[in-house]
């Protein structure tokens, strides 16, 4: 059974979804002009909360056990982590590299790719703080992660390839688009 539904937003004109990560029975969206996360409740498809992040917030990421939300701010490089129990909390932020534009999650470390600094910040989640960084390609813009085989897919917008990395050798190589 498929149901359809548009939620209109009319007291948020501003809202301009960057990036949307489905959480149980929530959708978090970020809203990049009015630099907040908006959660909407599917059940009863009405807008649940919105809380104030970092400037320009676009990717946006979820632990495995749905517990934290890792925004990136492309305006103020810097990762917003909020508490994903009952409501959204502000727990931190943290400083990456230049434009973070999309965020994943993993078991143990979250990665960032910084379009402008062409690279990915790996933070650990124990610690909340960048530990290290990723060479890309020109501009990574997105990433995803297969958890079953451990490997870290960045998109580089620029360079016309994608980077594929292990998670735990953090070794990898640039694959080129049939387009280059």
């Amino acid at each position: 059974h498929i149901k359809e539904n548009i939620l209109l937003v009319p007291n948020h004109a501003s809202v301009t979804p960057q990036a949307v990560v489905k959480a149980p029975s929530t959708i978090l969206s970020t809203s990049y002009y009015s630099n907040e996360v908006i959660a909407i409740d599917l059940e009863k498809e009405t807008i649940k909360e919105t809380i104030p992040v970092g400037k320009d917030p676009q990717g946006l990421g979820i632990s495995s056990e749905n517990s934290t939300v890792y925004v990136a701010n492309s305006g103020d490089n810097t990762i917003t982590l909020l508490n994903f129990s009952k409501e959204l909390t502000l727990t931190g932020h943290i400083s990456v590299e230049k434009k973070p534009a999309s965020v994943v999650a993993t078991k143990n470390f979250v990665y960032v790719a910084n379009s402008d600094s062409d690279n990915v910040s790996v933070i650990d989640i124990k610690e909340n703080k960048q530990v290290g960084t990723i060479n890309t390609g020109k501009m990574p813009v997105s990433l995803c992660f297969d958890d079953k085989e451990g490997l870290i897919y960045v998109l580089n917008g620029r360079s016309n390839n994608a980077t594929v990395r292990s998670e735990e050798r953090r070794v990898g190589k640039e694959c080129r688009s049939r387009w280059s």
